[in-house]
């Protein structure tokens, strides 16, 4: 994509960050875009992150990794100070409210979905969430930028949920929508069943109210704590602050860790990581319940419903995205089976 000038977007985005990447003194070879508001600079296994951001939630963010980092946790992703002491540099006037920022990203090698990878991810969060205990509830003023998510589980779902809805895709046929795969109405039967029992169990939780011991703390989540934001070097972990942190309960980030084991159909291994976090950090059963139903819900087939709306389900992926599809389906069964097997010894 191109602005009206014909320069590429990248290249835009670049060109107005340069001059404040510069007083940074990096020593980096090329620069490769992320996205609209962030590019990665990179200098053989050195990386950092240069990214554009309104000011509030950066410093909130700032706040964030200070606060965890001077707890314990050295090696999360924090903003670097340039040689006039910026650690938030003001944009120019084009970009009034924003704020450019540096952060290094530590290397290592990326975390696998091996069992080895699964406790240091588990144990990494649980130390990051002990560091951060008391960061929302002491930290209060400063975090008030932060998006609210305590209680919103159920209605994020519920939303999302609408999107499997096959009358819905009845009339995306009538505005002439990309051809629908030949089993695609199954499909999203399949996976609007099993959003509804997902949602389903999180009402018999009472989730309502289970919340609300985590709002009252104004607890937080570092959000987007997945594998590929984890990094380890000489056993230890390396956390990729790559999303705004949000006011939620902190197991909303253990929930995102296990969405990638069932993504790849790897149930166990969500079992496992919420085995072995539990072993740091104490868990009700309703907490790994709360967390299991999250989970199960077909996250990943809310993902093929989007694509295909925007016309990149081709026929030569087809066999791809249906065999993800049901992988993570038998292991988001699995994860509520185990709800329901927990339940059924409470209730």
């Amino acid at each position: 994509m191109t602005n009206k000038a014909g320069v590429s977007m990248d290249e835009d985005l670049w060109q107005s960050m340069e001059p404040h990447v510069r007083t940074y003194d990096l020593d980096y070879r090329r620069w490769i875009p992320v996205n609209s508001s962030q590019v990665r600079l990179e200098n053989g296994d050195q990386t950092y992150r240069a990214a554009v951001m309104a000011q509030s939630p950066a410093h909130a963010s700032q706040f964030v990794g200070d606060w965890a980092a001077a707890r314990g946790m050295s090696r999360v992703e924090r903003q670097l100070q340039n040689r006039y002491g910026e650690r938030l540099r003001q944009c120019n006037a084009e970009n009034p409210g924003k704020v450019i920022y540096v952060s290094k990203i530590w290397s290592g090698r990326p975390l696998q979905m091996t069992s080895e990878d699964v406790t240091s991810a588990s144990e990494a969060l649980a130390g990051l969430h002990a560091s951060l205990d008391d960061c929302g509830n002491l930290g209060r003023t400063e975090l008030t930028s932060l998006e609210l998510q305590h209680g919103k589980w159920m209605t994020r779902l519920h939303n999302a949920g609408r999107r499997f809805a096959p009358d819905q895709w009845g009339k995306e046929r009538d505005r002439g929508s990309p051809r629908l795969p030949f089993d695609w109405n199954n499909w999203l039967h399949r996976w609007e069943d099993l959003a509804q029992r997902a949602i389903a169990g999180l009402e018999e939780l009472d989730y309502g109210e289970w919340y609300k011991k985590y709002a009252t703390l104004n607890s937080l989540a570092w959000n987007q704590y997945r594998l590929q934001n984890l990094t380890t070097l000489d056993g230890r972990i390396g956390i990729q602050q790559s999303h705004i942190p949000v006011l939620d309960s902190p197991l909303y980030d253990l929930a995102t860790l296990c969405i990638d084991f069932v993504e790849q159909g790897q149930g166990d291994g969500a079992l496992e990581a919420v085995e072995n976090y539990s072993l740091y950090r104490r868990l009700t059963g309703q907490d790994v319940a709360m967390v299991l139903c999250f989970v199960a819900f077909p996250h990943q087939g809310l993902r093929t419903v989007y694509q295909q709306r925007l016309g990149r389900l081709h026929e030569d992926s087809v066999g791809h995205w249906r065999e993800s599809a049901e992988l993570q389906f038998s292991a988001g069964e699995r994860l509520l089976e185990k709800v329901e097997q927990w339940r059924g010894s409470h209730y």
